[in-house]
């Protein structure tokens, strides 16, 4: 804590450091003379957010600090607990080990004795003492390992002739000594173990001892019924367990040594045979008790061979042995302690709550399971089944029945209080008292009806009457602490309120079911006689409801006995004395065949048709003959009733509808024999016997759903009764058949779905009600019934007022019973039926929309305070909600909350309606009454979880709404109670589901762009990921998808711890890959690279991030990261990896990036160079693709080429310029030339441009071109002069530049000339001066560049000139000043090139042409300079041949000069003095040829 403490000064002292700090660089600033780069904001956001990072982690440390603490805390409380506990389970483990010694001591005493004083051998019981009918052979080969025998001392003595049957092997002799032996059982168990010692493999020997478990004859038979197979099997179990306890002692190869694969294979093979025969199990699999069950558990145990079965049919076998004491240790030795919650769950499901808490107690699990509540619901479900068959209305008998079933819980439960030591938490006094009272009632009740026992008269052919349910049961198996077994004809089946008592096996240990209502008619009736006189019980239906018939509940009856009155017996003596009728006969056969039917036989469908049959012949005989006739035919009919009382009984445990219809056929046939005889004399109340028998079976039909025969017997019955004036009938018994009758029948009517006339009967069942209580109970109850069944239906206005009109009825009846109860409890239950009929009519009212009247019904509710229903404040707040008042909605919804009577499930709904309505607005009332809830009582993750998901709704993110719910989501779920909830291993499944639904919401909002809240609740949905192993990966996918909101907040630190939390959890590519990210939006690029190669050393890394890494790169403008990460991506092709991507995108997208940099051409062009060479490798199909896609990559690496090319030359690059051109040439010639030839020029373009490149680079180099660069130039000037050759042959000049083909003229002339190839240079010139793109402007430029160029070549350069000279003669309109210069040009060719004499002549044939151009022009026409200079040369030409004293000569030169200045203006004077001269000249020349002369 000092140390916390010191920490937490430190960082508070942080912001006073950081002003020293601020004042210390503004000193520094203003002293300083350069100017820095930085910022005091910068420096001071950094620390502030070292600052928050810092307090941040602090914090959680101090959580997780106290979380530890809490927990250590928690932990040593429960630690001092289990010790407490230890301590006192050891004390009671110690007195009764006491006691078990002083038990062993005096039993071998007695062995002892006994040894020494053997008694003679007596025949016991089969009960006591069972028989071994199958012996097993007793021999073993054991093959297998064997126990030493130089390694066992057993030591035996009280038995010592155990270990000679040990020794022998002799499993049939060890079973008949045990069961000789078995009231000393618990001294013989201690010595077995010793025993086994002798034997030479004990294994064998007890799998011996396990022949005959299922005898060979009958391997499904009852064996609890035969006493001699019980013993044998609790021998066999034994057995086992006593192997168990040897082989516990034994170390690990003498354990492999007895337990060998071959003796393992062996039992395997006896379990995998008795596993089918344990799906017949009955009764005592139903209590818990089964002895199959159990010895195939040992088995399984004993040899370890569960493994080979599977888990879930070995938990079904749990509940079956639940109630022996070994159920415990056998679920530890199969390894199922982890299971036993779910076992826990089923045993309290099925009514095994006791059981339930001796596991619990076993397994420590009394704090997920209390016993008290356990032990209180037991008793509550006993007493429930009790109150439901109505004690008011029970015969004595079944009175008697339901104290005994009482009796019998309260003794389970105090015993089981007892020995867990419960007394504190539930004391047992006010249990032992009820205890006494119902054992004293008892003992009054058997005194008084111990001098009497009446012994009724069976009829002929009946089968044997019911077991009286007090008889004792010799059967010691059957014996449990739970209740007596109740006979096979009475099915387990108890209460109607438990819908998951569906089969035996959950019914076994279930309280016992309510008796039949019966009818108490009084024996002073004096129209109809004694009705009950003779026995004849009449059993009312189960309480009328619209749901399906209850399961078997009603299905056991009681049986009618014959009619004994002293009229009836003279008849009788008189009807025996005759013979029967052939037909009566006939119909006597046909009972005595239902009679003579077994449980296990099916009904011959046959019999009902032919008594059926019968019964139509019997009916033409009417009038009968007389009285002892229609006597005969009543003893046949209560025959044939009580025949399908017994077929009944024993068809409602194979639960067949086949069966039950056709005993339903056979009680209308019984009843119909009724009808025909109905007017007898001598029997009492014949009228109403009659009728009813036809009601009783049409209960039977209403069961079966058929409808229609159900009404018809209804039908028949009132017509029977309505022979007789109601109002003279005073026995209640027959008042209460009358009124049910009519109830019944409007049950079917209802069900047929005439409405109208179910109510009709009901309104005429008010002139039935005979001011009884239980009259008005019934008629009420029925109106209610109905208008539930009317609310169901579909929510429609007619409906609607069908119910509540029917509900209105039902709360009359009750208004008028109050005025009949004669009790308190009628007055109580009058009450609480209005109360219920009032909240079902609320109910109606809010389906309607009438709000206003569920207030007021609401308020007459709540008005005496008798009513505390939960579901009151939930009808007044959906009212309220209706009415628009949301502020007395949240009252009522906030009202619930103090309410602990609410069950958690109601609340949860009325969160949901209240949150539906209010919407965004209630989301904080929904948070508050939730945590309100948590206060107050235990809420399950189930709810909490419905709570969240509820107030966030389908919530897409991004709006107002949505991001408030998220909000209160996110307060709700990081309370540490909610969370507490969703905590350890039972909840695993909720838990998951609420991590979802943050999950989801999250989502949705980072989809939004609202990565604040998709923040909080990623954070929020982390606290339901546990800190384990199996959870990391969930972790660590959190921590990224955290660090992906904050780099959309761009709090990029945040970002960073996130993504270093999720690396140490789970190191992968993802991880990297964000980290690249950040590094990318805090521009540190370098780090981006060096990122991208810790991308490539992930174990799970694909070729797919570096392409993401390049989007990403490209998207934040970091363009050199975006060129590393392609750069690595392309070495994947190399190694010919399948990609994602093709090769040639790849390259395209890095010279794309490559190309918007200005200063990139040199890495441009290597990644070109690399694509061309990728594309001479695999092809350029390969490369680049096929068809039209193929095209297009590759016109579009040309053009980039040809435009780079240009580019690096307007930038005077010519280096790269010239290798740019050649790869666009290279790439132009994949490409199909076309009839266009467009690509034809463009490979021409590209290589005239590339040597213009070479020669341009050797004049900025200024150094001169090489052998190896010119025979290139040359090269290439070979490829273009072949393609504009094609061109030209194939008549496409037309779509090449003249000035194209110019500059490859002039290339080649100066690469041609290097090589000293002056006749093809000549040759290019001519070829030029030949075509349609040559003009004269082009042939002045070459014959200028040819003249004046280092490599000159006068022929070239005059040849150009003369053609030039001629094409401008020739032309329309000449221009003289470049006629003039090409003359010049002629004129100093031909001065400086050309021998003497043919220099003269040339020359002077220039001048002459000059002049014969001048000839005729205007003045000025012609460049008067020029015309000057030609004449001023030609006469200066003159001067060397007068000194050569060549007269002639010089007189030519002189006389041209004279002619041209004659033509140019300005030459006046010059002209005048060369014409004097000339003249002079002449005379001269004149003379001096006379001298000569």
């Amino acid at each position: 804590m000092e140390d916390t403490r010191s920490v937490a000064s430190l960082m508070d002292s942080t912001s006073s450091k950081i002003q020293q700090l601020q004042k210390a660089f503004a000193e520094l600033e203003s002293q300083r003379a350069v100017t820095l780069n930085l910022k005091w904001k910068e420096i001071e956001e950094h620390f502030h957010g070292l600052e928050r990072s810092l307090k941040r982690r602090f914090h959680e440390l101090e959580d997780q600090e106290k979380e530890y603490e809490t927990k250590t805390r928690k932990a040593q409380e429960l630690l001092e607990k289990k010790k407490a506990a230890v301590e006192a389970k050891e004390k009671v483990s110690l007195e009764r080990l006491q006691k078990k010694r002083d038990a062993a001591v005096f039993a071998i005493n007695s062995a002892l004795v006994k040894y020494n004083n053997p008694p003679p051998i007596t025949i016991t019981s089969a009960e006591d003492s069972p028989n071994n009918a199958f012996v097993a052979d007793g021999t073993d080969e054991n093959p297998d390992g064997t126990v030493q025998e130089a390694e066992i001392s057993p030591e035996v003595k009280a038995y010592p002739q155990l270990l000679k049957l040990c020794g022998d092997m002799d499993s049939a002799g060890l079973h008949k000594f045990v069961s000789d032996n078995r009231k000393n059982l618990a001294s013989l168990k201690e010595e077995i173990p010793a025993a086994f010692k002798a034997a030479a493999n004990p294994a064998s020997l007890v799998l011996d001892s396990l022949e005959g478990f299922y005898p060979v004859e009958a391997p499904n038979g009852d064996g609890k019924k035969d006493g001699n197979l019980l013993g044998m099997r609790r021998t066999c179990i034994m057995l086992m367990e006593c192997l168990s306890v040897l082989l516990s002692g034994l170390d690990g190869n003498s354990l492999g040594a007895v337990l060998s694969e071959s003796v393992k294979q062996r039992a395997k093979s006896i379990a995998e045979g008795w596993s089918p025969l344990l799906g017949s199990l009955e009764m005592d699999a139903c209590n818990g008790n089964s002895l199959e069950a159990h010895a195939f558990l040992q088995l399984l145990a004993t040899f370890g061979i569960v493994s080979g079965f599977e888990e879930d049919g070995i938990l079904k076998l749990i509940p079956m042995v639940s109630r022996r004491r070994q159920a415990a240790a056998l679920c530890r030795s199969l390894g199922l302690s982890e299971k036993m919650p779910g076992v826990i769950e089923v045993l309290m499901n099925s009514g095994k709550q006791i059981d339930a808490v001796n596991l619990a107690f076993a397994f420590e699990l009394t704090e997920q399971f209390p016993p008290v509540e356990l032990l209180k619901s037991y008793l509550t479900e006993a007493k429930r089944s009790s109150s439901q068959g109505g004690p008011g209305n029970a015969s004595p008998a079944v009175q008697d029945e339901f104290n005994e079933r009482e009796l019998t819980g309260l003794k389970a439960v105090a015993k089981c209080v007892e020995e867990h030591n419960l007394e504190e938490q539930y004391p047992v006094e006010p249990l032992q008292k009820r205890i006494l009272q119902l054992e004293k009632a008892k003992a009054e009740k058997k005194r008084a009806t111990e001098p009497t026992k009446p012994q009724t008269k069976r009829p002929r052919g009946a089968q044997p009457r019911v077991p009286d349910n007090h008889n004792h049961n010799n059967n010691n198996n059957n014996k449990t602490g739970y209740g007596r077994v109740i006979p096979e004809r009475y099915p387990q089946y108890v209460y109607d309120n438990r819908p998951f008592l569906s089969g035996p096996i959950m019914a076994a240990q279930a309280p016992p079911p309510p008796p039949p209502q019966t009818y108490t008619f009084s024996p002073a009736a004096a129209a109809h006689g004694n009705f009950y006189g003779n026995c004849y019980q009449y059993q009312a239906p189960p309480p009328p409801s619209l749901t399906p018939p209850l399961l078997l509940v009603y299905e056991s009856e009681m049986r009618i006995a014959e009619i004994s009155t002293p009229d009836y017996r003279q008849l009788h003596r008189e009807t025996e004395s005759n013979t029967h009728h052939p037909l009566l006969s006939e119909i006597e056969l046909l009972i005595q065949q239902s009679e003579s039917i077994s449980k296990d036989q099916p009904l011959p469908q046959i019999l009902p048709h032919s008594l059926r049959q019968s019964l139509t012949r019997l009916s033409q005989l009417a009038p009968f003959p007389g009285n002892s006739f229609k006597l005969t035919i009543w003893k046949l009919s209560f025959r044939l009733w009580n025949a399908c009382v017994d077929l009944s009984n024993a068809a409602s445990l194979q639960s067949s509808s086949s069966s039950a219809e056709s005993i339903a056929n056979l009680r209308h046939a019984a009843a119909d024999m009724l009808f025909l005889a109905r007017d007898v004399t001598g029997v009492p109340s014949p009228t109403i016997k009659s009728s009813l028998i036809y009601y009783r079976t049409g209960l039977v039909w209403h069961d079966l759903k058929k409808f229609d025969l159900a009404s018809d017997c209804f039908e028949r019955a009132t017509e029977i009764l309505s022979k007789i004036d109601i109002a003279k009938i005073t026995d209640a018994g027959e008042r209460k058949l009358i009124l049910d009758l009519n109830l019944a029948r409007s049950r079917t009517a209802w069900e047929i779905s005439d409405r109208t006339l179910a109510v009709t009967l009901l309104n005429r069942a008010k002139n039935m009600l005979f001011g009884s209580p239980d009259h008005y109970k019934a008629l009420s109850n029925q109106f209610l019934a109905f208008g539930k069944s009317a609310l169901s239906r579909e929510d429609d206005d007619c409906s609607l007022n069908d119910a509540l009109r029917l509900m209105n009825e039902s709360l009359d009846l009750c208004e008028k019973g109050l005025g009949t109860a004669k009790n308190r409890e009628d007055t109580m239950e009058f009450k609480s039926m209005r109360i219920n009929t009032l909240r079902f009519i609320s109910a109606v009212h809010l389906q309607k929309g009438e709000f206003e009247s569920v207030i007021k019904c609401v308020k007459v509710l709540r008005s005496d305070g008798a009513d505390q229903h939960a579901s009151l404040p939930v009808l007044a707040m959906k009212a309220w909600l209706g009415l628009g008042k949301h502020s007395e909605a949240e009252k009522e919804l906030r009202g619930m909350v103090g309410n602990k009577d609410i069950p958690e499930a109601v609340w949860v709904s009325a969160v949901e309606a209240y949150f539906e309505v209010v919407g965004t607005a209630g989301a904080e009332t929904a948070k508050g009454v939730f945590l309100g809830l948590l206060g107050r009582c235990h809420v399950s993750a189930k709810t909490a979880l419905r709570v969240a998901h509820r107030v966030l709704g389908e919530s897409r993110g991004g709006d107002c709404g949505s991001r408030i719910r998220a909000n209160v989501v996110a307060q709700l779920v990081s309370d540490e109670r909610v969370v507490a909830l969703f905590a350890g291993e039972a909840v695993t499944n909720e838990r998951k589901a609420i991590h979802s639904v943050l999950w989801n919401s999250a989502s949705a909002h980072f989809g939004a762009k609202d990565f604040e809240t998709s923040a909080e609740m990623f954070e929020k949905s982390m606290l339901y990921i546990p800190h384990n192993i199996e959870n990391r990966v969930f972790r660590a996918k959190g921590f990224r998808v955290l660090c992906l909101c904050y780099l959309g907040l761009s709090q990029l630190d945040r970002a960073h711890e996130y993504i270093e939390e999720a690396e140490k959890l789970e190191p992968n590519i993802h991880c990297s890959f964000l980290k690249f990210k950040i590094c990318l939006q805090r521009k540190e690029h370098s780090s981006a690279i060096s990122q991208i190669d810790a991308m490539l050393s992930c174990l799970d890394f694909s070729p797919h991030y570096l392409s993401l890494a390049a989007h990403e790169a490209i998207s934040c403008q970091a363009l050199s990261v975006a060129v590393a990460s392609l750069s690595k991506f392309l070495s994947f092709y190399i190694s010919g990896k399948t990609m994602p991507t093709t090769e040639v995108v790849v390259f395209r997208t890095l010279v794309s990036l490559l190309t918007q940099d200005a200063g990139s051409e040199t890495e441009a062009l290597n990644f070109m160079l690399q694509a061309h060479s990728r594309a001479s490798k695999l092809g350029t199909e390969c490369f680049f693709g096929s068809g039209e896609t193929g095209k297009r990559e590759l016109k579009w690496f040309a053009l980039t080429s040809w435009n780079l090319g240009s580019r690096c030359g307007n930038a005077k690059k010519y280096e790269l310029c010239g290798e740019f051109c050649r790869l666009a040439s290279d790439f132009y010639s994949y490409l199909d030339t076309g009839e266009s030839g467009e690509n034809s020029v463009m490979i021409l373009r590209s290589l005239v441009l590339g040597v213009t490149a070479i020669i341009a680079l050797e004049k900025q180099n200024k150094n001169t071109l090489t052998e190896t660069q010119v025979k290139l130039a040359a090269e290439l000037l070979v490829r273009a002069g072949k393609i504009m050759a094609s061109l030209l042959s194939d008549g496409k000049d037309c779509i090449m530049e003249p000035e194209l083909i110019f500059m490859y003229t002039l290339t080649a002339y100066e690469i041609h000339g290097r090589l000293n190839n002056s006749a093809f240079q000549l040759l290019v010139v001519k070829t030029f001066a030949g075509s349609k793109s040559c003009n004269y402007n082009y042939l002045l430029q070459l014959g200028i560049f040819a003249s004046q160029s280092p490599r000159s070549n006068p022929d070239v350069s005059t040849f150009a000139l003369n053609e030039c000279l001629s094409a401008l003669i020739a032309s329309a309109s000449p221009e003289y000043p470049t006629i003039a210069l090409i003359i010049r040009k002629l004129i100093a060719l031909s001065s400086v090139h050309k021998g003497d004499t043919e220099d003269g002549e040339a020359i002077q044939k220039m001048y002459k042409q000059a002049y014969r151009i001048m000839v005729g022009l205007k003045e000025g026409e012609y460049p008067t300079d020029e015309g000057k200079w030609l004449a001023m040369t030609a006469w200066n030409r003159a001067a060397l041949p007068v000194r050569l004293g060549q007269l002639e000569t010089a007189r030519k030169w002189l006389s041209i000069g004279l002619e041209i200045a004659e033509k140019v203006s300005g030459m006046d004077t010059y002209r005048a003095c060369m014409e004097d001269f000339l003249g002079g000249f002449q005379t001269k020349v004149s003379s001096e040829a006379a001298d000569m002369i």
